[in-house]
């Protein structure tokens, strides 16, 4: 049975939401924790002045940092899509933010990267595009005349990176390991290679400064359960570009919601016309294998 709830003025909520909603809420800590992974010297010194005692090795001090900012991608891109999809619910958006499951984001993704587009707004709209235009703009549109007449591209390029997005939302395993806390590990992995008892001929297959290693279990059979050790590869670079784009889609989406309940004619909008896939695209992490435990 279906769930009922009382509020006493949707609208209402819906203005208070989207009025002290903080878009950079993730992204300042994500920004913050870039800074100290960049600047770590300064920040060692400037920790030891104010009494901040390191305990463990700058090593893996850093790479838990890093993880950090790939953990936050994870969770911005949960919040962003849940955010994409609200105006499509029959709850008010506040409402349908406090109440979703993870469950529905998941298959909300899925729906998206096959293009099931009515499935995923009720029949609203029906391309990739069509969804962005009403999710992120609310169909407001630039009033600068160079970047109007390539619109169709801007929202081609939004929609590249929330498959992009979608993609590793859904193939983040570790996300839940990590929550558990002490469950995932990190440090520098690689996986190779080498006829038995030859290590000098070795064939680097897969290495990097930054993984995870963690347990997943699997079905065998009936109640038996398969123990595998997996270790995953990231980029903490292309996870802080994504939670970047990510802030700006929702900057734009705070501020047509806004502009639409305020019933403005027009409003400032971030545009993602110069976007560069090739640039966004690290290629220093992915990789992932298992093996039984």
């Amino acid at each position: 049975m279906a769930k009922k709830y009382l509020v006493r003025d949707a609208k209402q909520l819906a203005h208070d939401f989207y009025t002290r909603f903080d878009e950079g809420f993730i992204f300042r800590r994500v920004d913050t924790l870039a800074f100290i992974v960049d600047q770590y010297d300064a920040f060692k010194k400037f920790a030891g002045k104010k009494g901040g005692a390191i305990e463990t090795s700058d090593k893996k001090y850093l790479e838990g940092l890093r993880a950090e900012i790939h953990f936050a991608e994870i969770h911005q891109a949960e919040c962003l899509f849940a955010l994409m999809i609200a105006p499509f619910q029959s709850l008010p958006h506040w409402l349908y933010l406090t109440t979703y499951t993870t469950g529905e984001i998941r298959e909300a993704m899925k729906a998206f990267l096959d293009c099931d587009i009515s499935k995923l707004t009720g029949s609203r709209v029906k391309t990739p595009e069509e969804f962005v235009d009403r999710a992120v703009y609310m169909g407001f549109k630039t009033v600068e005349p160079a970047k109007a007449e390539r619109w169709n591209m801007n929202l081609e390029n939004i929609v590249w990176v929330l498959r992009m997005i979608c993609q590793k939302f859904l193939a983040a395993d570790e996300y839940n390991a990590y929550k558990h806390g002490l469950r995932v590990m990190t440090g520098e992995t690689g996986f190779m290679i080498y006829p038995e008892n030859r290590p000098d001929l070795a064939n680097t297959l897969a290495h990097s400064e930054d993984s995870l290693t963690y347990l997943e279990i699997k079905r065998a059979d009936g109640d038996t359960r398969q123990v595998f050790q997996t270790v995953k590869h990231f980029s903490w670079v292309e996870s802080y570009n994504l939670i970047l784009i990510m802030r700006l889609l929702l900057e734009t989406i705070k501020a047509t919601r806004l502009a639409k309940l305020d019933k403005k004619p027009g409003t400032e909008l971030h545009t993602f016309l110069d976007l560069d896939r090739e640039r966004l695209l690290d290629g220093s992490g992915g990789t992932r294998w298992s093996i039984s435990a």
